[in-house]
Formats: C-alpha cells, structure tokens, sequence
C-alpha cells in the first residue's frame, strides 16, 4: 500500500495541468477524438514532450556555449601608452588565436582597448595604416615599445630593490625582464650578466658571500644558491 500511495503522488504531480477523471482513465474530449486515454499513457507523452524540449534547450546552451568559448573578451586594463606595450600586445594576441578572431576583428578590438596617449596616436596614423591589424601594431610599437622606453626602463631598472620578505627567485626574474627592456639592444648574455650584478648589488652581505663561493653565472642559479 505505501509503494501505491507513493506512485499515486508521483503520478498526480507528474500530470500538471491534465485533469483526472473517474476509474483512473483521463477523458480527453477533443474534436473528433472519443478515446480515453490510460494515465500511464499521457505520463509517457508528457515525459517524452518534455524530454524533446529539454534536449532543445540543452542543444541551445551547448551552442551559447561553444560559441562564446570561441569569443573571449579582454579582461584587461585599456592601454594608454604608460605600460609596457610589448607585454599587453602579447597578451592581445594570445586571446586573439585563442578566440580565432581575424584581422577586422583584431583591429576593431585593439582601438577599442586603447586610451590616452596611445588613442591619440592612434587617430593621427593614416587612414589606411588604420584599416591594417598588422600596420597599427607596427606603429604603435615604435611608438610606445621597449626601443622608446628604454630610458624609462633603464632608471626602474637601476633603482629596483628587494622589497621587505620578498623570494629572491621573483627579484631575480623580474630584474631580468628589466635588463631585457633596458638594454634591448644587447644579446642575451649580456642582459643576463647585466641583471645577475644588479641582483648582487640588491642582497645582503651573507647572500653575497654564497653568490660568490658558488660563482653563479645565471640569475636563477644564484637564486637557488641565495635561498
């Protein structure tokens, strides 16, 4: 009796809108139609109607989905022409291959993600440069890429300090993006010899002596060895 008394509530509230009739049948009087239909039997059309549409709706989100995976947005700060450009460029472009946009869309994007001094620049080039994805990133990175920011970057580079509880590992990293930036006209080597001294120069006596005995060529080698 309580598995019937269940399957009775199951099926009242599976129902919904149709009406029980007597002998447990459901009378549907429609036009034409005097047959009487089983409970179970509208349970089963119910059940597969809504199936239908929930695979619609299913079908729908996957589509919304999709489609909005293949277009991801910029969750970014605008660029004004004060940040390093070569860093946010790349950062364009990694979302631009990820979202397969072509080059009218990388073009509308990037005016739209420019501000200040890097807008103004913008609206002077040419009409045409204007149209081309591949001639603004030009312009703009002789404008405002490492090349033209050499002076700013040198002056950061030069003053950097290790701050209060800071791993050497990130000091180390981020004098070496710094020396890339500030001496750009300089191979490899001598970028990374260049912030392996300012490293030196930034860490206490006893780390000093540790850089020293292990005669660390790299900066991640005297990372490991400092820590």
């Amino acid at each position: 009796m309580a598995d019937s008394a269940y399957l009775e509530v199951v099926f009242r509230a599976d129902i919904g809108e149709y009406e029980a009739g007597q002998g447990g049948f459901i009378h549907d009087e429609g036009p034409g139609d005097g047959r009487e239909d089983s409970r179970e039997d509208v349970a089963v059309e119910r059940e597969e109607h809504e199936y239908g549409i929930n695979n619609i709706k299913k079908g729908c989100n996957n589509v919304e989905k999709l489609y909005f995976h293949s277009r991801p947005s910029m969750q970014r700060t605008p660029y004004s022409g004060s940040d390093d450009w070569d860093e946010y460029i790349s950062h364009f472009v990694n979302f631009a291959e990820l979202g397969r946009w072509s080059d009218r869309d990388k073009i509308l994007t990037l005016s739209a993600s420019i501000r200040g001094a890097a807008l103004t620049f913008f609206i002077s080039l040419s009409v045409e440069v204007k149209r081309s994805y591949s001639a603004t990133v030009v312009k703009l990175g002789l404008r405002f890429g490492s090349p033209r920011q050499q002076i700013r970057w040198l002056s950061i580079f030069e003053t950097r300090k290790r701050q209060p509880d800071e791993i050497i590992a990130i000091l180390g990293n981020s004098l070496r993006q710094m020396a890339q930036k500030a001496y750009s006209n300089l191979d490899a080597i001598a970028q990374e010899a260049i912030a392996l001294n300012q490293l030196y120069k930034a860490i206490s006596l006893e780390m000093k002596c540790r850089y020293i005995d292990k005669e660390c060529k790299t900066v991640a080698e005297a990372a490991d060895v400092i820590e």
